[in-house]
């Protein structure tokens, strides 16, 4: 009926205006953490990367001193340079890791304006899950889908119908048109 049908265009306009995305909930859920922890993120990365390259006793300085100490015996003891290749190694994946943590450090920043964007579309999300019992957003965007394809039909049945009006009309008209010529 009528009413259905106005309701079913109603759910759909609201889900497509909303213009959900698979793992959408999740992807701003994290970046919503990481954004109210900013603060406590740069702290950690500061100290980590402090920790591997900043004053005296930092850990790459360590590890260089290891290196050095086990290549001057590699000549006399050939073992060490399989340990020296092993510490080698090892300093440059933390070399690397102090790097992309420097590099995450700056990309790292408290914006209050995306905070602001994140969470308005998390309650748009989480109202939509409520209205429409559902959990999570592929559940949402299935529901759409559903309902493209009633309405859809809907709009096939509404076509197929006034098809067959205009063939009832057209027979009808030839049917006068006999009468009319069989009665003279």
């Amino acid at each position: 009926n009528k009413e259905e049908e106005d309701y079913l265009r109603f759910q759909h306009a609201g889900l497509s205006e909303a213009d959900l995305e698979e793992e959408e909930q999740e992807r701003l859920e994290a970046e919503l953490e990481a954004i109210t922890h900013s603060e406590e993120i740069k702290s950690g990365l500061f100290s980590a990367t402090s920790l591997l390259s900043g004053d005296d006793s930092n850990v790459e300085s360590l590890l260089r001193s290891v290196l050095e100490s086990l290549r001057s015996v590699e000549r006399v003891f050939p073992d060490a340079a399989a340990l020296a290749g092993r510490v080698e190694s090892a300093y440059i994946d933390l070399k690397d890791v102090r790097a992309e943590a420097e590099g995450l450090f700056e990309a790292v920043d408290f914006d209050p304006e995306r905070q602001q964007v994140v969470e308005d579309r998390l309650s748009l999300i989480y109202d939509l899950e409520k209205k429409h019992s559902l959990a999570t957003v592929g559940e949402l965007i299935e529901l759409r889908e559903n309902i493209r394809r009633k309405l859809e039909n809907i709009d096939s049945l509404d076509e197929q119908i006034t098809a067959l009006e205009n063939d009832v009309a057209a027979a009808r008209h030839t049917m006068l048109d006999t009468a009319a010529a069989l009665s003279k």
